[in-house]
């Protein structure tokens, strides 16, 4: 009797549409396989204690079955011969801890010395996987005490995966694009990550690796929020189109010119002039002597450059924002007595200012003054964190219930002031925004920024 659940993943009918080769195979021969890689494009590893549990739990409710199907793995083959783990990374790095924690309990019994998997090639960087492979690796060792000769040898050679290998890289990155470790789908900057690291295809792999090595540094919560509230939103608004959430059918909006091929279209001449001076500044002999560096000319709204560029891009805005949306680093930059430094004292401490319809709204005001800044740098900013209040803030003080759906139409009607700075050239062209008044301000616990609209002749009537 066949104790095996057979149900056909999409990966393995995709593999059935395509040249790609797919078999049932143990751990065993899994984690014997050589030449196992962990490619740039993949999220760090972060499976929790409650998923490795859940694995070794399976594993020990199986156990009197004649095989145990634990999923489908994915690799690509590539030129050199390596495998690289494209769906089933989480998961295929797990067995190998328990494996290596079974070898180092059981080393010397039997043949499970044979079992014992060379886990230095499956490389990883980032301080996110290394914390979690050492916590998963102790919760492991504790929990194997359960597992006597019998259960060693079911984990082994009966517990199996559905391995599909793939040779063409666009096929595997149509897998990688659609799920990861149990079936949860990557977070649209993951994508983001894998393509633009496709895109640096051409690049030595220490090149490749320096350029992505602060995202893998960078928490990666903050990193989805620099792309859903700000740089997702910026870039929409200032095209006039709405910008709610970030969702993987928006990735397009962070794919722009590929300049490593041959010129296509007039309108990338620019940013290749760009992109060879200043790689030719940096790399110029005086470079050794003088110390100095030279940062690309980013622009929230410009055509993204694909690969190495957008790397850093991502960590140049990583630091604007914290500049800028975290106010007492950008108070001491103001005059004490300004207008401007009280308004961001208010933001911070008005009543109502973590209720979630408030928190809307200050993205919105951080989104106009990181765009204004990045546009025009510090010129009148006093004056601009002024405008930009005011016509932000509007929208909290004639609202009872502050909604996502609110600031985006706010942003999209009436003084569309991403659009405005978008077209500015001076900042007097967005500092004279003809800014209505307050009409009817009905919201609760706001008195603070009233007094501020009162104070800046906006007055609430």
């Amino acid at each position: 009797m066949n104790d095996v659940e057979v149900v056909e993943s999409p990966a393995v009918a995709a593999a059935r549409a395509s040249k790609s080769v797919a078999e049932i195979i143990s751990v065993k021969e899994l984690l014997a396989k050589p030449n196992l890689r962990i490619p740039l494009y993949q999220r760090p590893y972060k499976w929790s204690l409650k998923n490795v549990g859940q694995l070794l739990d399976d594993v020990l409710q199986h156990k009197g079955k004649s095989a145990y199907r634990l999923g489908t793995v994915v690799l690509h083959r590539d030129e050199a011969g390596l495998l690289n783990l494209v769906d089933g990374q989480q998961r295929t790095v797990t067995l190998g801890l328990i494996a290596r924690a079974l070898y180092e309990r059981r080393s010397g019994e039997g043949d499970t010395r044979a079992f014992w998997p060379d886990l230095s090639q499956l490389r990883f960087t980032g301080p996110v996987s290394r914390e979690n492979l050492q916590r998963n690796y102790q919760a492991i060792r504790r929990r194997i005490g359960a597992f006597d000769e019998a259960t060693t040898r079911f984990f082994f050679e009966q517990c199996e995966v559905v391995l599909v290998v793939i040779d063409d890289l666009s096929e595997a990155f149509q897998f990688f694009d659609s799920q990861n470790a149990r079936g949860k789908e990557l977070a649209p900057h993951d994508l983001l990550k894998a393509f633009h690291l496709r895109e640096m295809g051409h690049l030595p792999e220490p090149v490749r690796m320096a350029a992505v090595q602060p995202w893998q540094d960078a928490d990666q919560q903050a990193l989805a929020r620099l792309f859903h509230d700000y740089l997702f939103r910026i870039r929409n608004w200032a095209k006039s189109r709405p910008a709610r959430d970030f969702t993987r059918a928006d990735v397009a909006v962070f794919k722009g010119a590929n300049l490593q091929g041959p010129q296509t279209h007039p309108h990338e001449r620019l940013h290749r002039m760009a992109d060879v001076y200043v790689a030719g500044y940096r790399q110029h002999p005086d470079r050794q002597i003088d110390g100095q560096q030279l940062a690309y000319p980013f622009q929230l709204d410009q055509t993204v450059v694909n690969g190495q560029r957008f790397f850093e891009l991502v960590t140049h805005y990583q630091a604007q924002v914290a500049t800028l949306c975290h106010f007492k680093q950008l108070q001491d930059q103001l005059p004490e007595t300004s207008t401007a430094h009280r308004i961001l004292t208010a933001l911070d401490q008005y009543e109502g200012c973590h209720r979630t319809g408030d928190q809307y709204v200050r993205t919105l005001f951080e989104c106009a003054l990181l765009y204004y800044v990045d546009r025009f740098g510090h010129h009148e900013l006093c004056r601009a964190i002024e405008v930009l209040f005011v016509w932000a803030y509007r929208v909290r003080l004639e609202l009872q219930s502050v909604r996502l759906a609110s600031i985006d139409n706010h942003a999209l009607q009436g003084v569309q002031m991403f659009q405005l700075i978008r077209e500015a050239l001076a900042p007097h062209e967005v500092l004279a925004a003809p800014l209505p008044l307050v009409v009817n301000a009905v919201a609760s616990r706001v008195e603070r920024l009233k007094e501020l609209f009162k104070q800046l002749h906006y007055e609430v009537r």
